[in-house]
């Protein structure tokens, strides 16, 4: 289950993470988590109108099997190379 995130990137991947998630909706990315700032959007997050989109995002996550997928790609680059 995903619940709404607060995201403090510090390096490398985090903020691409941290920006994916709140394309997404599900979260919010901050600098400290103690901010006013931080603190509205999350409760912004947790309002009625926006939890459609945590609801979506479970939704998807249960659909999704990474072992499936990544023996799907593996399968399908080995046909690239024996084709």
């Amino acid at each position: 289950m995903i619940f709404p995130c607060i995201v403090i990137p510090h390096d490398y991947d985090q903020f691409d993470f941290a920006a994916r998630i709140e394309h997404s909706k599900i979260g919010v990315r901050s600098k400290k988590i103690n901010s006013k700032k931080t603190v509205n959007a999350l409760k912004k997050l947790l309002s009625d109108e926006n939890l459609i989109h945590i609801e979506k995002m479970n939704n998807n996550m249960q659909k999704y099997n990474p072992v499936l997928e990544l023996e799907k790609e593996i399968f399908r680059l080995l046909n690239l190379v024996n084709g």
